[in-house]
């Protein structure tokens, strides 16, 4: 299964689940359910390539069979929201991630080496760019050329998910496709979604078809569930309770006492 580490999953749902201190100030938790492309032929035979017949499956099956390996994995995320700031604890709880919307910069935090990295706009630009231009290396010149295509469109329906009245759009792409059920309200959580995602350096630079469908979304409102299908599996991200909540400052404040280390695109 193609995933990355506890951070990046964090990431990826504190993205879709973000909240401004001015409107919201709390704890988001999140739910993000992996489906192996072995495990999906077993469950559903040729219907595991089809879209429709994943995404009705009820989500709790898939929860019942999560397993080291079972091909389903299951990961709890809680994200720490106040102001501009949002704060994703690792389930180790060997590092964690500040999020500062306001600057657009990224902070990983490591308590045990009493050090942290902090990546600036600009720094995610380059590292994108040299992320980027290494995957291309080889690559086709029209594939170099061709921007993805992205279609969204409105299913006309409606369902009540986790206790919030949400609607469905489809996302297709030219590698997966998506089903992204947006809330009903909750519009000060959904603003920062929308940042997050939107711009000509979003905070979500995930490549990934569900990290499209993400910034394909964003203009719509709050995705309380994000279902995708895609050559890597199925994925679900979806937003599992609001908890208002206060903090402490020093919650989302970088230790004074850390060590702060050079980014990959910082000068020798």
């Amino acid at each position: 299964m193609k995933r990355t580490g506890a951070l990046s999953v964090g990431l990826v749902v504190l993205f879709a689940t973000a909240a401004r201190a001015a409107d919201f100030e709390g704890v988001l938790k999140s739910r993000v359910i992996e489906v192996a492309v072995p495990r999906l032929v077993v469950m559903l035979g040729r219907d595991a390539t089809e879209p429709s017949k994943v995404f009705s499956v009820p989500i709790e099956r898939f929860v019942a069979l999560s397993g080291p390996d079972s091909g389903v994995q299951v990961k709890d995320v809680e994200v720490k929201v106040r102001g501009s700031k949002l704060r994703v604890d690792t389930p180790a709880k060997d590092y964690y991630a500040i999020v500062d919307t306001d600057s657009a910069s990224v902070s990983i935090v490591r308590p045990a080496e009493k050090r942290y990295l902090q990546l600036s706009k600009e720094d995610r630009r380059q590292m994108n760019a040299m992320r980027e231009a290494k995957k291309e290396q080889g690559a086709q010149a029209r594939k170099e050329s061709t921007p993805p295509q992205i279609e969204v469109k409105a299913l006309g329906k409606t369902q009540t998910i986790n206790g919030m009245k949400a609607t469905a759009y489809e996302v297709r792409t030219a590698d997966g496709t998506s089903v992204g059920w947006i809330a009903d309200g909750h519009k000060d959580v959904a603003r920062i979604y929308k940042i997050i995602n939107s711009g000509d350096n979003p905070i979500n630079m995930m490549p990934s078809t569900e990290g499209q469908a993400s910034r394909a979304l964003a203009s719509k409102g709050l995705a309380i569930r994000i279902q995708t299908l895609d050559l890597d599996g199925y994925h679900v991200r979806e937003l599992v309770s609001l908890e208002k909540k206060s903090f402490a400052d020093d919650i989302f404040a970088l230790p004074a006492d850390f060590t702060k280390q050079k980014t990959p695109s910082s000068p020798d």
